[in-house]
């Protein structure tokens, strides 16, 4: 894992939501799981997703997000946020305490 900015800002907001019951889930679970093929759909979808710019694995996470009916994701990039955003999808963003 890359340390950045805002590092302690995240560990701390993930420790909170833990604390409070939230279901996490995150790529670091790859680790522990199987890689399935992505289903022809899913790709479909994913090319259909409002805005312009966003990468390609970005719009796969979106669209995985959006049929596991996720209750909002965690970014920190622009792109990705407005995208989640126009999906209805709350975006979490925590920064350090100034």
């Amino acid at each position: 894992m890359v340390e950045e900015a805002e590092s302690d800002a995240l560990a701390r907001w993930l420790q909170a939501a833990v604390d409070d019951g939230a279901e996490l889930v995150s790529s670091m679970l790859l680790e522990t799981i199987d890689l399935a093929e992505l289903p022809p759909s899913l790709f479909h979808q994913a090319g259909t997703l409002p805005g312009t710019g966003l990468r390609g694995l970005d719009a796969l996470h979106l669209t995985s997000a959006v049929r596991l009916g996720v209750t909002g994701v965690v970014t920190y990039d622009d792109r990705r946020s407005r995208t989640a955003e126009a999906l209805g999808i709350p975006v979490h963003r925590p920064v350090p305490a100034a």
